[in-house]
């Protein structure tokens, strides 16, 4: 995830360090933030990263317990699932709103690392149609992953 962000984001950048847990004040915290300094040490430009996984309804032990114990899963199905609405359209668009509102002011960027299937949820549920292609000027990114 990390090499695809700076190819991404940060490819004009050198000595890129990473912090993890940054506060935001009112806003939270952020998961990471990628900072670059000019050679006297002082921050030129930073990058906030903001992870969202899929949360789940139920327990997903024993389909792990499987897979630790036997290297694959042992059932069709396990007795747990995504929390859908809660995670994308109640808690991870709270995020992007919030967060995104404190560093669009600060003229930086934030980048939401999210599920593919996270953003299919979005598409599907919720009215995407303002979602674009990476852009430079937008202040918030969604960075999608496929889970294979």
């Amino acid at each position: 995830m990390f090499d695809a962000i700076r190819h991404q984001y940060l490819s004009t950048w050198n000595n890129i360090e990473w912090i993890s847990e940054v506060n935001l004040g009112s806003g939270g915290y952020v998961d990471y933030v990628a900072i670059t300094k000019d050679k006297q040490g002082n921050i030129t430009d930073f990058l906030c990263v903001e992870i969202q996984a899929a949360g789940t309804t139920g327990s997903p032990y024993p389909a792990v317990s499987d897979i630790i114990q036997h290297g694959k899963y042992t059932k069709k199905s396990y007795n747990f699932g995504i929390n859908w609405a809660n995670q994308y359209s109640k808690t991870m668009m709270q995020q992007v709103y919030k967060k995104g509102k404190i560093i669009s002011h600060w003229k930086r960027k934030i980048v939401f690392v999210v599920q593919d299937i996270g953003i299919d949820y979005l598409k599907n549920h919720c009215d995407t149609s303002r979602l674009f292609s990476s852009r430079d000027d937008m202040a918030i990114d969604f960075c999608t992953f496929k889970i294979s």
